[in-house]
């Protein structure tokens, strides 16, 4: 009887060990949690996940046309400060010039409508013509359509003026940075 019993002993020993440190980390882990929920940049990014989660591919790309949008209208706004900063050095007379003209507010506005009626129109021929979803297995698992492809291409545009128009005017050349780079690992 004896040596029934210590078989048991040890087990519940271990099983007791095992529990207690479920616990520990069950409890480091709302710990965790409860300090994340009360954060607002929390409450924010999840809601965004939870959001991105409900929507179609579609919306997700029209969503980051957005953000590539508004990031290229605002590190367009740097680049022509730095331009007129770089100007006022040479001539004292531009600093009453206004930074944002309102020519270029209504270029801005002209191409986020032409944005929105080409997505729009493409869309129309997709639906009127009845254009299948394809696959490119080599790329993506997802179905595309020529409006996600059309969409991911206005974003291709977007992002090469942020980053190789708009960073090169501001005075950080990407395209220059990474033939140095690659020279000197060469």
């Amino acid at each position: 009887m004896r040596t029934l019993l210590h078989p048991l002993i040890v087990l519940k020993f271990c099983a007791m060990e095992w529990l207690s440190l479920y616990i520990k980390y069950f409890t480091k882990l709302g710990i965790s949690l409860k300090t994340m929920s009360s954060s607002p940049i929390t409450g924010i990014s999840a809601g965004t996940v939870v959001a991105a989660s409900a929507m179609t591919n579609t919306e997700k790309a029209i969503y980051l046309l957005i953000a590539f949008y508004i990031f290229d209208f605002i590190t367009g706004i740097f680049a022509s400060w730095r331009e007129k900063k770089e100007e006022e050095k040479i001539k004292p007379e531009l600093k009453e010039q206004s930074l944002i003209s309102s020519e270029k507010l209504k270029l801005s506005g002209v191409k986020a409508f032409t944005y929105a009626s080409a997505i729009l129109a493409v869309w129309g021929i997709e639906k009127v013509f009845i254009i299948k979803s394809f696959k490119f297995d080599n790329i993506s698992d997802q179905d595309m359509t020529i409006t996600l492809v059309f969409i991911g291409f206005c974003c291709s545009v977007e992002f090469y003026s942020i980053f190789f128009e708009n960073f090169k005017r501001a005075g950080f050349d990407i395209r220059k940075k990474f033939f140095t780079v690659v020279g000197g690992v060469k």
